[in-house]
């Protein structure tokens, strides 16, 4: 009889230690969901950098409070999103690519202005970083070609030279891209920023879903042999007249360079039709 006494005192002293434990955890759940919904309701679009540059280049309260508050949850410099915010189409390679939206537009040029120029896409003696960042839409890095930019932009004279354009326009260093490509085939970049000129929050969604299916045609470029022939052959039967309507109208690309000449013909005839993209390249495996 004692001996069933112990054990039912020790029980109930078992049960009342895993009862502490339980509610000291439920304690702290509860206030560490306390203290992330705190952070997100208290969180205000007019605290984003964004918020401030947008309202500096369009003075439009409402187009900038809705922009921000569509792409950013917090004062993050850079942020992952989803293609569905502006009601973009859902691709198969869209797991392969990592989707980000710029708060802070500067850097756009810490990440790909080195790189651009690595690329021959444009002269850095007549586009600045500061230009970049503030003007441009979007763009597509590719895993593909990351190959020799670490060591290009140590190593080499323009490299350098790049570096320090960019500490002296912007303070900035070129970001890491090897590490932020990791795991992935591109990064897709939007600069909410360069939209705002448009004057209207509609518009600039507008504007964003088209960069995000012109810059996601790269993507797909790279990563498939049938739609490069597709737009080999599609750029050899331009004619020159159109081939020069393409350099006037976008002056901000190295028209001279095949590569880039091909690739960025191809996304223009497509970004207003992604279906028709989906359809060339469903049997594409990425």
């Amino acid at each position: 009889m004692i001996q069933s006494l112990e054990i039912v005192a020790v029980s109930k002293l078992i049960l009342m230690k895993i009862n502490k434990v339980f509610w000291v955890a439920a304690f702290c759940f509860m206030f560490l969901v306390a203290a992330i919904l705190g952070k997100h309701l208290s969180f205000s679009p007019e605290k984003t950098t964004y918020f401030k540059v947008c309202m500096e280049q369009s003075g439009s309260n409402e187009l900038c409070r809705i922009i921000a508050k569509t792409f950013f949850k917090d004062n993050s410099e850079i942020q992952e999103f989803s293609p569905s915010l502006v009601d973009a189409p859902r691709f198969p390679i869209d797991s392969k690519i990592r989707f980000l939206a710029f708060n802070d537009p500067n850097q756009i040029s810490a990440m790909a202005y080195c790189y651009f120029v690595f690329r021959r896409w444009f002269d850095p003696s007549s586009l600045s970083p500061k230009q970049l960042a503030m003007g441009a839409n979007g763009f597509a890095l590719l895993e593909k070609e990351l190959k020799g930019y670490s060591k290009w932009l140590i190593d080499s004279e323009k490299g350098k030279s790049c570096i320090k354009q960019l500490k002296s326009n912007l303070s900035l260093t070129p970001i890491d891209l090897d590490k932020e490509m990791e795991g992935y085939i591109s990064i897709i970049a939007i600069n909410p920023i360069a939209g705002s000129r448009l004057k209207n929050a509609e518009a600039v969604l507008k504007d964003t879903k088209l960069t995000i299916n012109h810059e996601r045609i790269h993507a797909i470029h790279v990563s498939c042999e049938k739609i490069d022939k597709q737009a080999q052959d599609y750029w050899k039967k331009l004619s020159p007249e159109k081939k020069a309507e393409l350099a006037r109208t976008h002056t901000n690309y190295n028209w001279d360079d095949e590569i880039v000449a091909v690739r960025e013909a191809f996304a223009f005839k497509f970004e207003k039709d992604p279906q028709a993209i989906l359809e060339l390249s469903k049997n594409c495996e990425f």
